[in-house]
């Protein structure tokens, strides 16, 4: 019996070392990552039960006007997007990888006609709360706006994306209520990019404009484009 007490000595000595390893490993690892396992955030998600403001005041309204598109874009949809940046959850806790929780608030966009659409938005949406019980989750609005689709049944067609960044709301005034931006887009990649490779890719273009890949309009030749303005207007109460 002797040798078999020995053996599992042994063992037990293995495994006592691989432990001890492998601790060492994890308390390695979670330092490089700068987010030490013992402090890392309880939640593994971003939260489920986001409450809504009941006192929001920063309210807009934005209006979105299609001229010489090569088409009549089908379905239209508006967001606005935001981030708690002083919040985090776990992504990965081998690592200790976290993120900032993100909450979308879909909009009820407004057909006028089939070149026009309207929607209200505000920048205070999701309420400021402690939602993993570690500090209240303060909210920043990322962005706003629409994404127009040609018909939604192709997976390769081309969204059309207005975007409503957090500068320009920073321009509007009492002397200053309105402001308008101008983007353009290029009329041959609606409804699919046929220039671009998409076979093997799940999604088609996401098109922000010619503007965001700073590129001018006049750098066309005539006819080539087609534009969208985008007013916006704070709603004073």
């Amino acid at each position: 019996m002797k040798p078999f007490i020995l053996l599992g000595l042994c063992a037990a000595l293995s495994l006592t070392a691989c432990h001890k390893e492998r601790n060492m490993y994890e308390q390695n690892a979670s330092e490089a990552s700068g987010y030490p396992t013992y402090e890392l955030p309880k939640g593994d998600a971003p939260p489920e039960n986001v409450k809504i403001n009941p006192n929001r005041r920063e309210h807009y309204q934005a209006v979105i006007k299609i001229k010489d598109a090569p088409l009549t874009f089908q379905i239209v949809r508006g967001n606005e997007l935001y981030q708690a940046t002083n919040c985090y959850y776990v992504t990965n806790r081998w690592v200790g990888a976290t993120a900032n929780p993100q909450y979308r608030q879909i909009l009820n966009v407004i057909k006028i006609d089939d070149t026009t659409y309207a929607a209200d938005f505000y920048t205070d949406t999701p309420l400021d709360e402690d939602y993993y019980g570690e500090g209240v989750c303060k909210w920043q609005f990322l962005s706003g706006g629409f994404v127009l689709l040609p018909t939604g049944k192709d997976k390769h067609e081309t969204a059309l994306i207005v975007d409503i960044e957090p500068e320009i709301l920073t321009k509007l005034s009492s002397e200053n209520p309105e402001i308008k931006t101008i983007n353009h887009y290029i009329k041959t990649d609606y409804p699919v990019a046929t220039r671009l490779k998409l076979d093997s890719l799940s999604s088609g273009l996401s098109d922000t404009g010619i503007e965001s890949w700073h590129e001018k309009p006049e750098d066309y030749t005539p006819n080539t484009l087609f534009s969208v303005e985008l007013t916006i207007r704070k709603v004073q109460k």
